[in-house]
Protein backbone atom coordinates (compact mmCIF):
# COMPACT_ATOMS: atom_id res chain seq x y z
CA UNK A 1 0.00 0.00 0.00
CA UNK A 2 1.15 3.50 -0.63
CA UNK A 3 0.50 6.54 1.55
CA UNK A 4 -1.19 9.37 -0.25
CA UNK A 5 -0.76 13.03 0.49
CA UNK A 6 2.59 14.72 0.47
CA UNK A 7 4.81 11.64 0.37
CA UNK A 8 3.30 9.61 -2.43
CA UNK A 9 6.33 7.34 -2.90
CA UNK A 10 6.38 6.00 0.67
CA UNK A 11 5.49 2.30 0.73
CA UNK A 12 3.91 1.34 4.03
CA UNK A 13 2.95 -2.31 3.86
CA UNK A 14 1.16 -4.90 1.81
CA UNK A 15 -2.45 -5.75 2.56
CA UNK A 16 -2.75 -8.01 5.59
CA UNK A 17 -5.13 -10.66 4.35
CA UNK A 18 -6.45 -11.71 0.98
CA UNK A 19 -10.01 -11.64 2.33
CA UNK A 20 -9.76 -7.90 2.92
CA UNK A 21 -10.20 -6.12 -0.36
CA UNK A 22 -7.72 -3.41 -1.25
CA UNK A 23 -8.82 0.01 -0.04
CA UNK A 24 -9.93 2.53 -2.63
CA UNK A 25 -8.36 5.38 -0.66
CA UNK A 26 -4.92 5.80 0.83
CA UNK A 27 -4.00 6.96 4.30
CA UNK A 28 -3.02 10.61 4.52
CA UNK A 29 -1.21 10.90 7.88
CA UNK A 30 0.10 14.38 7.05
CA UNK A 31 -3.37 15.67 6.22
CA UNK A 32 -6.81 14.18 6.93
CA UNK A 33 -6.01 11.00 8.84
CA UNK A 34 -3.67 12.33 11.54
CA UNK A 35 -6.55 12.56 14.05
CA UNK A 36 -7.59 8.99 13.24
CA UNK A 37 -4.08 7.64 13.74
CA UNK A 38 -3.73 9.59 16.99
CA UNK A 39 -7.07 8.28 18.26
CA UNK A 40 -6.24 4.67 17.39
CA UNK A 41 -2.78 4.95 18.95
CA UNK A 42 -4.10 6.00 22.38
CA UNK A 43 -2.94 3.92 25.32
CA UNK A 44 -6.53 3.34 26.46
CA UNK A 45 -6.90 0.66 23.80
CA UNK A 46 -3.75 -1.35 24.55
CA UNK A 47 -5.39 -4.06 26.63
CA UNK A 48 -8.92 -4.48 25.34
CA UNK A 49 -8.63 -2.98 21.87
CA UNK A 50 -11.06 -0.46 20.43
CA UNK A 51 -14.62 -0.56 19.18
CA UNK A 52 -16.20 1.48 16.42
CA UNK A 53 -17.69 3.75 19.08
CA UNK A 54 -14.35 4.55 20.78
CA UNK A 55 -12.70 6.85 18.18
CA UNK A 56 -15.98 8.67 17.42
CA UNK A 57 -15.73 11.21 20.27
CA UNK A 58 -12.09 12.24 19.60
CA UNK A 59 -12.75 12.49 15.85
CA UNK A 60 -16.24 14.00 15.74
CA UNK A 61 -16.41 15.96 18.98
CA UNK A 62 -19.60 15.66 20.99
CA UNK A 63 -22.05 12.77 21.05
CA UNK A 64 -24.39 12.36 18.09
CA UNK A 65 -27.74 14.02 18.71
CA UNK A 66 -29.94 12.00 16.34
CA UNK A 67 -29.99 8.30 15.41
CA UNK A 68 -29.33 9.21 11.76
CA UNK A 69 -26.21 11.15 12.70
CA UNK A 70 -25.07 8.28 14.94
CA UNK A 71 -25.47 5.84 12.03
CA UNK A 72 -23.59 8.17 9.67
CA UNK A 73 -20.68 8.51 12.12
CA UNK A 74 -20.59 4.76 12.70
CA UNK A 75 -20.39 4.12 8.95
CA UNK A 76 -17.58 6.66 8.55
CA UNK A 77 -15.55 5.11 11.39
CA UNK A 78 -16.17 1.62 9.96
CA UNK A 79 -14.71 2.72 6.63
CA UNK A 80 -11.65 4.17 8.37
CA UNK A 81 -11.14 1.04 10.48
CA UNK A 82 -11.42 -1.08 7.31
CA UNK A 83 -8.74 1.11 5.75
CA UNK A 84 -6.42 0.64 8.74
CA UNK A 85 -7.08 -3.09 8.66
CA UNK A 86 -6.30 -3.29 4.94
CA UNK A 87 -2.99 -1.51 5.58
CA UNK A 88 -2.15 -4.08 8.25
CA UNK A 89 -2.10 -1.68 11.19
CA UNK A 90 -4.98 -3.25 13.13
CA UNK A 91 -6.57 -6.68 13.30
CA UNK A 92 -10.03 -7.80 14.35
CA UNK A 93 -10.21 -9.64 17.67
CA UNK A 94 -12.02 -12.93 16.93
CA UNK A 95 -15.65 -13.27 18.08
CA UNK A 96 -15.84 -9.65 19.29
CA UNK A 97 -16.60 -6.21 17.88
CA UNK A 98 -13.10 -5.00 18.81
CA UNK A 99 -9.94 -4.22 16.90
CA UNK A 100 -6.38 -4.42 18.23
CA UNK A 101 -3.38 -2.45 16.97
CA UNK A 102 -0.71 -5.01 16.09
CA UNK A 103 2.89 -4.58 17.33
CA UNK A 104 4.34 -3.57 13.97
CA UNK A 105 1.33 -1.29 13.46
CA UNK A 106 2.08 0.47 16.76
CA UNK A 107 5.69 1.06 15.63
CA UNK A 108 4.48 2.41 12.29
CA UNK A 109 1.88 4.65 13.96
CA UNK A 110 4.44 6.13 16.36
CA UNK A 111 6.93 6.69 13.54
CA UNK A 112 4.36 8.31 11.25
CA UNK A 113 2.91 10.56 13.97
CA UNK A 114 6.39 11.61 15.12
CA UNK A 115 7.42 12.36 11.56
CA UNK A 116 4.25 14.37 10.99
CA UNK A 117 5.06 16.54 14.02
CA UNK A 118 8.77 17.00 13.24
CA UNK A 119 10.00 19.75 10.95
CA UNK A 120 12.83 19.35 8.44
CA UNK A 121 15.07 21.72 10.41
CA UNK A 122 14.64 19.56 13.54
CA UNK A 123 15.59 16.45 11.59
CA UNK A 124 18.68 18.20 10.19
CA UNK A 125 19.75 19.30 13.69
CA UNK A 126 19.36 15.75 14.97
CA UNK A 127 21.40 14.38 12.07
CA UNK A 128 24.22 16.87 12.76
CA UNK A 129 24.21 15.99 16.46
CA UNK A 130 24.35 12.27 15.63
CA UNK A 131 27.30 12.80 13.28
CA UNK A 132 29.19 14.79 15.92
CA UNK A 133 28.62 12.15 18.58
CA UNK A 134 29.77 9.38 16.23
CA UNK A 135 32.97 11.35 15.45
CA UNK A 136 33.71 11.70 19.16
CA UNK A 137 33.31 8.00 19.77
CA UNK A 138 35.65 7.21 16.85
CA UNK A 139 38.27 9.59 18.25
CA UNK A 140 37.90 8.04 21.67
CA UNK A 141 38.30 4.54 20.19
CA UNK A 142 41.42 5.53 18.31
CA UNK A 143 43.00 7.21 21.35
CA UNK A 144 42.39 4.08 23.45
CA UNK A 145 44.07 1.85 20.85
CA UNK A 146 47.13 4.09 20.63
CA UNK A 147 47.80 3.93 24.36
CA UNK A 148 47.92 0.12 24.45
Amino acid sequence: MVFGGELTGLVLCETEAASIEEPKAALRPWADDRELLTAVNRGDFLLNGLRNRDPQNPLCGAEASTPAERKKRSAAISRKLRLLRAHGLIRKVPRTHRYQVIDSGRIILVAVLTTAQTSASQINRLAKAARKSSRRTKKQRFSIHRRV
